[in-house]
């Protein structure tokens, strides 16, 4: 087995901050859209699903649809309420 170095680490972790950025900025655009794909879809329910519960600054994270600080039951309502498919 591989062993991943220090770098490779903080390069994936880089990406991955960069990719929530972006997700972030997408989903203003289409409500209930959590990925910023353009839909409202089974993959959106997975995001606020992985959040579930979770708190912080009002719209700290994607999932956090309705920006109360607190992924929640809103939140996935938000998303059902805007489904696409």
């Amino acid at each position: 087995m591989r062993k991943i170095g220090m770098r490779t680490i903080a390069v994936f972790a880089m990406v991955l901050i960069l990719v929530c950025l972006s997700v972030a900025v997408a989903s203003a655009n289409t409500p209930g859209d959590v990925t910023g794909d353009g839909r409202v879809n089974v993959l959106d329910l997975i995001l606020v699903g992985q959040s579930w519960q979770l708190t912080g600054e009002p719209g700290w994270v994607a999932a956090d649809m309705n920006t109360d600080g607190w992924v929640n039951i809103l939140d996935l309502v938000m998303v059902c309420q805007h489904w696409t498919g």
